[in-house]
This record gives structure tokens, sequence and C-alpha cells, in this order.
């Protein structure tokens, strides 16, 4: 009887766990099948360390950078970036 109540317990306690590891978890998903994972490991990387946000924050900067420089060497270019020596104006620089 001992026995008995025993072999119960353990069936009914392991026959829930055993039918969840039958089951297994779904992946019906956009993107989660195993072809698309081997495809794409890194899913949120553009670079080898770097995410999307970071690189278009990088050309950000470049360009930002880029057009101050060609914005002063145009000013430079036609002389705009200081008064004429001519001018009675005092450069404050």
């Amino acid at each position: 009887m001992k026995y008995a109540r025993i072999i119960r317990r353990s069936i009914l306690t392991l026959a829930p766990l055993a039918a969840c590891a039958l089951i297994g978890c779904s992946s019906a998903g956009k993107g989660e099948s195993l072809f698309a994972i081997r495809n794409n490991l890194t899913p949120g990387m553009n670079t080898e360390n770097e995410r999307y946000s970071d690189v278009q924050s990088n050309i950000d900067l470049v360009n930002n950078d880029n057009m101050r420089k060609f914005n002063s060497d145009n000013m430079r270019f036609w002389l705009w970036d200081r008064p004429s020596r001519l001018s009675p104006a005092v450069d404050a620089r």
C-alpha cells in the first residue's frame, strides 16, 4: 500500500513534467526559425561591435564636423573670417 502511494504520487508529479518536455516551446513568430537565426546571428548589430544607432550617430557626428570645417574654409576663402585691415573697426580677438 505504501509503495503504491509513492508510485501514484511520482506518476502524478512526473506526468505533467514529461508532457511539458514533450510539447516544448513553440516558435511560430516571425524570424524565430532556426534558419533565420543561423542567417543573422546578431540581428541588432550593423558592424562587429556597433549597433545601427551607433553607426548612424557616428555618421551624423562626422557630417556635422565636415560641414563646420567646410563653412570655416569657405569663410577663409572669401575672406569673411575677419574684418578688413582697412576697416576702422577693432578686431576683438
